[in-house]
């Protein structure tokens, strides 16, 4: 029986995480930037200006790096069950990714974000975390 590589999952997660940061950058603020400020304005006028406060990016960037970590260290520790490369990796990244939106599908229910941009936060999430567990994967080693 192998154990995981805290190294590994170190640098793997490192990896990974400037990966999702870069994607999700990309995604919430470029791609979907004005539907979060409109959203969040619905809310509370003063709430969509929020996510530029340093607070907020800090979070957004300490959430993503220890989600990328999580992902590594899932990946490593289903290897042994599914084999190490690429379809282990998605493996592991559609199980995060399933439990992180089952988690904020919560903020749809309450109405806190519309149908349309818990889809769209979910399908750009979906590829960050995807792309992630790849570039993690491949770069984890025991």
């Amino acid at each position: 029986m192998t154990t995981v590589s805290t190294k590994g999952v170190l640098i793997g997660g490192i990896a990974a995480g400037i990966v999702m940061n870069a994607l999700d950058y990309v995604s919430n603020n470029v791609i979907l930037g004005a539907r979060w400020t409109a959203e969040l304005n619905a809310i509370n006028p003063a709430l969509g200006s929020k996510m530029a406060e340093p607070m907020a990016i800090t979070g957004f960037v300490i959430v993503d790096f220890l989600t990328a970590f999580a992902l590594v260290w899932t990946y490593a520790a289903i290897r042994t069950r599914f084999g190490a490369g690429p379809a282990t990796a998605i493996k592991a990244g559609v199980l995060l990714w399933f439990v992180g939106m089952l988690t904020a599908s919560i903020f749809m229910f309450l109405s806190l974000v519309s149908q349309q941009m818990f889809v769209a936060v979910a399908v750009a999430s979906l590829v960050s975390t995807l792309t992630a567990a790849l570039v993690g994967g491949k770069i984890y080693s025991e």
